[in-house]
């Protein structure tokens, strides 16, 4: 409930600024941006992961690549809570 509230707060915000910030976000939700996002990360994702499977990597490129799993993960968050503003937001503009 409360990250509604603050999914709204930020909606509010962003429509009552001036045009261009506004025409920003309508353009962020027309576009695919989820899929822009997440494609280069799925392939960063699936790379590291055949590296890590590989019997080649000394202990420290296995922690560097667990380090490029760890932020491509919060990268992935990061893309939901995008996703989930953007939403919020088309519902709002399609209310006016």
């Amino acid at each position: 409930m409360v990250e509604k509230n603050q999914n709204e707060n930020q909606i509010s915000f962003l429509t009552e600024q001036d045009g261009n910030t506004l025409n920003f976000m309508k353009f962020l939700s027309d576009s695919d941006i989820s899929h822009e996002l997440r494609t280069p990360l799925t392939v960063i994702k699936g790379f590291v992961e055949l590296l890590l499977n590989s019997n080649d990597l000394n202990f420290a490129q296995q922690q560097n690549l667990q380090i490029i799993l760890r932020n491509e993960a919060r990268l992935e968050a990061v893309i939901q809570k995008i996703e989930k503003v953007l939403g919020e937001f088309r519902k709002k503009i399609r209310r006016k």
